[in-house]
Parts: C-alpha cells; sequence; structure tokens
C-alpha cells in the first residue's frame, strides 16, 4: 500500500503543481493582457489626436483656400461692377455733343491744353467738332493750326508739332484718367471700403 499512497501522493503533488502552474499563467496572461490594454488605449489615444490634427489641419486649410476663393470671386464681382460703371460712362459720351454746355466745355478743354505749350500748336480734333475748333481760335490770342483726324466722343488732342509733346484732352481720355486715379474713391463709393 505504501506504493498506492507514494503513487496517489506524487499524483497529488503533481495536480497541486498543475494548479499552480496554471494560476501563474493566469494571472501572467491577465497581467500581459492588462499591458496590452494600456498600451492599446496610449496608442489609440495617440492616433485620435493624430488623426484631429490632421483633420483639423485638413479643415483649416480648406476653409483658407475656401476663404481665398471667395475673396477671389468678390474681387472678380467688384471689378465687373466697376468695369460696367465705366462701360456706361463711356456709352454716355456719345451724346455729350448735343449738350448745349458742349461747346463751353470744348473751349475750355482747348485753353487748358494750349496754355502752357509753345513753338507751332496742333490740335487734333474729331471732324465733327472742326467747326467749333476753328470758332474758339478766333476768340484765342493763340495761334494753332487744326487738324480733323481723330475720333473720339468730344474733346481734343494739342501737340507742339517740332517736340512731340501731346496733350490729351479727349472726354476718352479723361475717363480713362478718371478711371485710374479715381479707383479708390469709387471703389470706396460702390462697396464702401
Amino acid at each position: 500500500m505504501a506504493f498506492n499512497e507514494l503513487l496517489h501522493s506524487m499524483e497529488q503533488s503533481a495536480q497541486e503543481k498543475r494548479e499552480d502552474i496554471l494560476e501563474n499563467a493566469r494571472a501572467s496572461a491577465e497581467g500581459i493582457l492588462a499591458d496590452a490594454q494600456k498600451r492599446a488605449e496610449v496608442i489609440r489615444d495617440e492616433l485620435v489626436a493624430t488623426a484631429e490634427g490632421k483633420v483639423n489641419i485638413k479643415k483649416n486649410k480648406s476653409l483658407y483656400l475656401l476663404k481665398e476663393d471667395i475673396k477671389a470671386e468678390l474681387t472678380r464681382e467688384k471689378e465687373r461692377i466697376y468695369d460696367q460703371a465705366f462701360s456706361q460712362a463711356e456709352s454716355m459720351l456719345g451724346g455729350c455733343r448735343n449738350d448745349p454746355r458742349y461747346e463751353e466745355s470744348f473751349a475750355r478743354f482747348l485753353d487748358r491744353s494750349t496754355e502752357n505749350l509753345n513753338g507751332r500748336i496742333v490740335v487734333h480734333v474729331d471732324p465733327v467738332d472742326e467747326a467749333l475748333c476753328k470758332r474758339c481760335r478766333e476768340n484765342s490770342s493763340l495761334e494753332f493750326e487744326v487738324i480733323p483726324d481723330r475720333k473720339c466722343a468730344g474733346g481734343l488732342d494739342a501737340e507742339i508739332a517740332d517736340k512731340g509733346i501731346i496733350v490729351r484732352n479727349t472726354l476718352e481720355s479723361r475717363l480713362d484718367n478718371a478711371r485710374m486715379h479715381m479707383r479708390k474713391d469709387l471703389f470706396g463709393f460702390l462697396f464702401g471700403e
């Protein structure tokens, strides 16, 4: 019986060791699993933070590009309105000669254009204004030649023939000058800037 008791004792001892080993393995597995879960949470948090950062960068870039597109579109629309205003003004120039004040304005254009010119003065006009210019010459102390070689809505160009100095004073050149110099004021008036 001693052999059976010894065998039984060995089996019991082996069973206890097996249970100890299994318990240690379970505890070790639970520790490894807990560590893995903690590391997974850290990795997940890092990935979420990285993804949020990328999303924010992409969102900010998209917003910036959208704002720039809106600004560009707004600028194009302002330019279109500005150009349309000057196109309308230019189309209205055609009727200036019908205004009773045109002769007086033409005489002032002529005086201002020639007042500082010395030498042989040549005045270029539209053929429609040739007779008016010659009448104005009769009332002027200046001598100048009238050449009807311009096509314009009104006004004139004066030059010193030998020096190539030209004073542009047509309605179109005055409108172009106003367009360049009044841009800021007109944008402020039209768009409140």
